[in-house]
């Protein structure tokens, strides 16, 4: 009967073998899986950190280019602005030189406006 147990006691002994090998790789396997979990959250805080370095990168140049505009517009406004305010002075001092041909070419075009105007 001893012959009989010891079978039963080996096989027994695999099984605990077994089991004991299935703990381990359990235990390697929810190790793997916790350092699995910790990079992915450290990948995933990079992307945040990335992605707002860029953002910050992209708005700076979007303010850059919005000021740039800003100021190349102001500049062609003061420019349109001294060239109406010298027009305005060559034409009065041209009437102030002529006030009697001013006057007449005055009413010329009033004149042609209104007959224009009158067709309809």
């Amino acid at each position: 009967m001893a012959e009989a147990n010891q079978p039963a006691a080996s096989q027994s002994a695999t099984e605990g073998t077994a089991r004991a090998r299935a703990e381990s790789d359990v235990d390697r396997l929810k190790a793997d899986m916790d350092a699995l979990r910790k990079d992915f959250a450290a990948l995933t805080e990079s992307l945040k950190d990335v992605s707002t370095a860029r953002g910050r990168s992209y708005a700076e140049r979007a303010r850059a280019t919005a000021d740039d505009y800003q100021h190349r517009a102001q500049a062609t406004a003061e420019e349109y602005q001294a060239r109406a305010r010298a027009g305005l002075e060559q034409a009065q001092a041209t009437i102030e030189e002529r006030p009697m041909t001013s006057v007449l070419v005055a009413f010329g075009i009033g004149l042609l406006l209104g007959k224009i105007m009158d067709r309809d």
